[in-house]
């Protein structure tokens, strides 16, 4: 593929070096040479449309828009916060009915919603 686009970091692992245009049947692809997430195949047109490569490029680079993300996880940080407060409450608590409905209530959940909004800041650039 001779036309070079300016790839964006991978929408996965966030790395900037590793995405690249590689060729599938008839057209071509993005992927990245780490996690090995793909975009869209892109198939070759006809004359007077944009290259296979050029489209797959595009395709790789379209997002969901920035700000609703960056909204996204602002709304949700606070919840991180009260939950990491209700365990700390739970953990001290000297009651045993309050200790067991904490671990009734999945605290596994709210891990992983911490751990999902600190990949989402991270993968803004607004670290962990």
């Amino acid at each position: 593929m001779s036309d070079e686009t300016k790839l964006r970091a991978c929408w996965l692992c966030g790395d900037d070096i590793s995405p690249r245009v590689v060729p599938v049947r008839d057209g071509y692809k993005v992927r990245c040479r780490v996690c090995m997430a793909c975009g869209p195949e892109k198939y070759h047109g006809p004359d007077g449309m944009p290259s296979a490569g050029k489209r797959a490029a595009a395709a790789w680079n379209t997002r969901a828009d920035d700000d609703l993300v960056t909204a996204l996880v602002e709304a949700l940080e606070p919840f991180g916060a009260l939950a990491d407060e209700i365990e700390n409450c739970a953990a001290n608590s000297p009651y045993n009915d309050v200790r067991q409905w904490s671990t009734n209530c999945g605290w596994d959940n709210l891990a992983a919603a911490r751990a999902a909004i600190a990949r989402a800041k991270q993968a803004r650039g607004g670290g962990a």
